[in-house]
């Protein structure tokens, strides 16, 4: 299951990125829970993925990605940014106006 607050990527992000998923993902079941209810959907789950957001560094492990499936159409960005994200950085900034996004 999918917990709030946990990061997952969607299915962009398999897309735009098909050798991350292909060096190590594993396929599983899994139940989203939403606004709209919950549905259950097939993700790949990849034991660890590392990337960088300004300057500082995030590490998921675990971490699911959502399947291309019209239950579930996020296509328009790679990732949903949960607290396990950003409880990793000693600061987080969002600024709505300009639509920016610092972590330190």
């Amino acid at each position: 299951m999918v917990r709030c607050g946990t990061t997952v990527l969607t299915p962009r992000f398999a897309r735009d990125f098909p050798s991350v998923i292909e060096q190590g993902g594993t396929k599983a079941a899994t139940r989203l829970r939403g606004l709209g209810g919950s549905t259950e959907v097939e993700v790949i789950t990849l034991p660890e993925l590392r990337f960088r957001a300004g300057d500082f560094d995030f590490v998921l492990r675990h971490v699911q990605v959502l399947p291309k499936d019209l239950r579930v159409d996020r296509d328009s960005y790679h990732v949903w940014v949960g607290t396990d994200v950003l409880g990793q950085a000693h600061s987080v900034m969002l600024d709505f106006l300009s639509m920016r996004f610092e972590v330190e």
